[in-house]
């Protein structure tokens, strides 16, 4: 399309394949200045017309019958792809797929901080009892207790039949007289026995000289002993007794506690062992005497010793005067 300036006339040009944008009537044949058929609208042809001024736009004209379709024009050019369009809903999500390969092992990852501790679990089932162990050594003896009161005389029980005589012992010592029995028939005269001991064996012992802190289990040793007879030996604070038989035994002594010594006791001891055959424990007083007595039955070889039983190492000590400070008594009786 152009369009000149002096008369604003412009060529037009109609399409005779596309011209259903034109809206012309059959009946209006004024279209063109030379009223050629091909200016017949409802003849399509091309053709050139000189096309003059605009007039005034005049009414609108009636509307004439649609015309037939035309044929199918030649396709565009492919216009500019428009804006992209809002997405559309999600579909339903699909079946899953095969598990892939397990992939190789990570790294161990740093150890986490330590979680705080649970709440103690109920207490379980007692478990059985475990074997019994091997029986503890025996413990140290302890202290003899002090000697009870002497109980009273039982009654005298009823004679009992006479038995047979049997062979003469060795002579007891003397008992109390008992009630005379119903005299029995004279047995047969038994053999005459061999002569007993006389009995006359003794021993007496003295110290004389200081004893320095004898410790606990210390032996006391004696600075003299005189012996008779043959059945009792002494040497260094053991004395041995030779002869089975029955002795008495009979000491005492002045002792000084070294001080932090609160109780003392001096007891006699059967060796080895050591087992006490005899002692008295005493509170501490500054110097003590202590000392005590025993009827012991020796079997031929047994070994006897004085020990400090303390709680503490003790001291003999002269007092100033020319008396002994410690002594002891052995004799024979049976």
């Amino acid at each position: 399309m152009s369009k000149s300036k002096a008369d604003e006339s412009y060529d037009y040009f109609i399409s005779k394949k596309d011209h259903s944008d034109v809206k012309h009537s059959c009946d209006d044949k004024n279209d063109c200045d030379d009223k050629h058929k091909c200016c017949d609208p409802c003849h399509p042809c091309h053709v050139k017309c000189i096309v003059g001024p605009t007039g005034p736009t005049g009414p609108t004209g009636r509307t004439g019958p649609t015309g037939s379709t035309g044929p199918t024009g030649e396709t565009g050019p492919t216009g500019r792809t428009g804006p992209t369009g809002q997405p559309g809903p999600t579909g339903p999500t699909g079946q899953n797929g095969q598990n892939g390969a397990t992939g190789p092992t990570g790294p161990t990852g740093p150890t986490g901080p330590t979680g705080p501790t649970g709440p103690t679990g109920p207490t379980g089932q007692n478990g059985q009892n475990g074997a019994t162990g091997p029986t503890g050594p025996t413990g140290p003896t302890g202290q003899n207790g002090q000697n009870g009161a002497t109980g009273p005389t039982g009654p005298t029980g009823p004679t009992g039949p006479r038995g047979q005589n049997g062979a003469p012992g060795p002579t007891g010592p003397t008992g109390p007289t008992g009630q005379n029995g119903q005299n029995g028939a004279t047995g047969p005269t038994g053999p005459t026995g061999p002569t007993g001991p006389s009995f006359n064996s003794y021993a007496n012992g003295v110290i004389k000289t200081n004893k320095i802190a004898i410790p606990v289990g210390g032996t006391i040793i004696y600075d003299t002993v005189n012996i008779v007879g043959a059945d009792i030996s002494y040497n260094s604070g053991i004395f041995t007794f030779n002869t089975t038989g029955i002795y008495t035994i009979d000491w005492k002594m002045s002792v000084t506690p070294v001080p932090l010594t609160t109780a003392i006791e001096i007891d006699l001891e059967k060796l080895p062992g050591p087992i006490v055959i005899g002692g008295i424990s005493i509170t501490v007083t500054n110097p003590t005497v202590t000392g005590s007595n025993v009827i012991y039955a020796a079997t031929a070889g047994d070994t006897l010793r004085f020990a400090n039983n303390s709680n503490g190492p003790v001291s003999i000590v002269l007092a100033g005067l020319s008396g002994s400070i410690g002594t002891v008594s052995i004799l024979r009786t049976a």
